[in-house]
């Protein structure tokens, strides 16, 4: 009877341990972090951001305020932006900026409210371009892009090409031609004729794709995708644990949004 009964109470034990081992693995398995995704429209085109959160925040109110306070300097379309206001100076254009804190700054973002931090760091990022293609990328090339009805002013199709027209605005086309001045650590920028002007339509929206990411970065993200208006920034993997896709469009008018002459799979890098 002894033995009879202390092989009961064994397989009894056995059958609690079974379902509390259970318990104890399923209350082991945290659930995946969700992927979130927010967006909106700047730059005259869209946004997308995409990431993975454990602690499921909704960045689209920081990412939107982000964007404006980009947008508020490097905007050929805001009448009152920095660039705006530099595009219609004389000569002389003080950007309220301290040179020495800006070269401090390893990410705009450790630059707290230095006063148009963006808008310099264009200016940076235009004049390594500028450098690095022989001078065939140029942010000067403001006046020509309006000429040709693709810039801020009202957009007229050029019929035919006036060649006297293109001449006279080329004399205000040239790097070269602005010069910036440190006057007790202050930045200023000195162009020859009020006719000069930036556009910095070949580095905006790439230079706010990295902004997001360092963003999500001083956050704790690891895995994102920042997208606007197709230009593109990846990081880790996405909701399937692979590297992130995206699709070039076939490049006809009549293509759908859909219609991807090919994907492209980004490993870190833009």
């Amino acid at each position: 009877m002894t033995s009879r009964l202390g092989a009961t109470l064994l397989k009894m034990k056995n059958s609690l341990w079974l379902p509390c081992l259970l318990i104890l693995l399923a209350g082991c398995q945290s659930e995946k972090p969700p992927y979130l995704a927010i967006g909106g429209e700047t730059m005259g085109t869209y946004y997308k951001v995409t990431y993975q959160d454990s602690l499921h925040r909704d960045f689209k109110h920081p990412v939107d305020s982000l964007l404006k306070v980009i947008n508020d300097e490097i905007s050929t379309y805001i009448p009152t932006s920095t660039v705006s206001q530099f595009n219609q100076a004389d000569s002389i254009f003080e950007l309220g900026l301290n040179l020495a804190e800006f070269d401090r700054c390893i990410i705009s973002e450790t630059c707290g409210n230095l006063k148009n931090k963006h808008f310099f760091a264009n200016l940076q990022a235009a004049k390594w371009a500028w450098e690095v293609t022989n001078h065939a990328f140029d942010p000067t090339v403001m006046p020509l892009v309006n000429f040709w009805g693709f810039g801020y002013t009202p957009q007229k199709a050029v019929e035919k090409l006036d060649s006297a027209k293109v001449d006279s605005l080329l004399q205000f086309v040239g790097f070269q031609k602005l010069e910036l001045l440190d006057r007790g650590g202050n930045a200023v920028l000195k162009k020859p004729a009020k006719g000069v002007q930036l556009d910095f339509g070949g580095t905006g929206q790439g230079y706010a794709i990295d902004e997001i990411a360092v963003f999500l970065e001083k956050r704790g993200i690891k895995n994102y995708l920042v997208d606007i208006g197709g230009e593109c920034r990846a990081r880790g993997v996405n909701a399937e644990g692979k590297n992130w896709r995206i699709g070039i469009n076939t490049p006809k008018p009549e293509a759908q949004v859909t219609d991807f002459e090919q994907m492209v799979e980004l490993e870190n890098r833009s």
